[in-house]
């Protein structure tokens, strides 16, 4: 790990959440401020903290895991932050991880974390920030109507998960909104999340966006982010597309989602899998107006909420059927 050439005056969190445009983000907006240093995904590695036998634990993971484990390293962890630091200017770190679990339909990968550490670790992070002479730290939040979260999320991790196809997504929608929704679910209950932030931050460094104000207002999707981190919107519309926003995995018809082929198997060929009687349902995915309602019906109540708690996003979680 390198040492930082400057301190940022300021370090801003941009945590997620994936499926809103993260890779977007950091491959052609924030590579592209001025006024404002991108630091990177917080991928570099933390001195002395260990994720396995021959590793040490990339930074951004902290904001998964219980402050315990890992607050007596936390002066690397923020070194590790800011390690791409070029001077005093105001710095993103972007990692869609930060606020989402690591294992949530049964991928073969990490295991989830605590949906209530985030904020616990942003809080060690702050003051290990102030320590050092930021002056202000400060997150920015994408969410996502959770209707359409679930199933594009599932989609994207497809190739990860074992039997992947329709009955397997109704099985883990069922599992993720009902015995599994205090380890798994409440990730997507926003109001939960953003009331755990705003015990740690004032209400002025939180920014919630929705990401479907992407779609249907880019120029205003752009203005807000700008001002918030500190880059001027209408310089930054000028260096950047927003035709071109994030990998879609919709299918053909309204409400469907297409597959990826699995990865890391023996037999690879999604021709030769399905003739041999593997992943006959490995094509894509329907979202039907019940599951919909079913999936809403749960976060209904909280995005409710949400709307109370940030009024500035208030019509637009209306309008963009949050709490309808």
């Amino acid at each position: 790990m390198t040492e930082p050439a400057g301190i940022p005056s300021q370090l801003i969190f941009h945590i997620g959440f994936n499926k809103t445009a993260s890779t977007w983000l950091q491959g052609s907006v924030f590579p592209r401020l001025k006024q404002v240093q991108y630091l990177g995904r917080g991928r570099e590695e933390v001195r002395g903290l260990r994720r396995d036998i021959l590793r040490n634990r990339p930074a951004y993971q902290v904001f998964g895991l219980p402050p315990d484990v890992w607050s007596y390293r936390a002066d690397e962890v923020l070194k590790s932050l800011i390690s791409n630091a070029r001077d005093n200017r105001p710095g993103v770190v972007s990692h869609e991880r930060m606020s989402s679990p690591w294992r949530f339909f049964g991928e073969r990968v990490k295991k989830f974390r605590s949906p209530d550490t985030l904020p616990q670790s942003l809080a060690v992070v702050r003051d290990a920030a102030h320590k050092i002479g930021i002056k202000r730290v400060a997150v920015l939040f994408f969410i996502r109507r959770q209707d359409t979260y679930l199933p594009s999320f599932y989609a994207e991790r497809s190739d990860r998960i074992p039997h992947a196809g329709q009955s397997d997504f109704e099985r883990q929608i069922d599992r993720i909104l009902g015995s599994d929704y205090s380890t798994h679910g409440a990730f997507l209950d926003y109001e939960r999340t953003v009331s755990g932030l705003l015990r740690v931050l004032p209400e002025q460094d939180l920014k919630v966006i929705p990401f479907e104000a992407l779609g249907q207002d880019a120029d205003g999707y752009v203005r807000e982010m700008g001002n918030f981190i500190g880059e001027d919107p209408q310089e930054l519309m000028t260096r950047i597309d927003t035709g071109k926003k994030s990998r879609k995995r919709t299918g053909q018809q309204p409400g469907t989602w297409k597959l990826r082929p699995v990865s890391g198997a023996i037999i690879r060929s999604p021709k030769i899998r399905r003739s041999i009687g593997l992943d006959s349902e490995r094509n894509q995915i329907c979202l039907s107006a019940e599951m919909a309602e079913k999936i809403m019906g749960t976060y209904r109540d909280s995005n409710r909420k949400l709307v109370k708690l940030c009024p500035d996003i208030a019509d637009s979680l209306i309008n963009y059927g949050y709490t309808g």
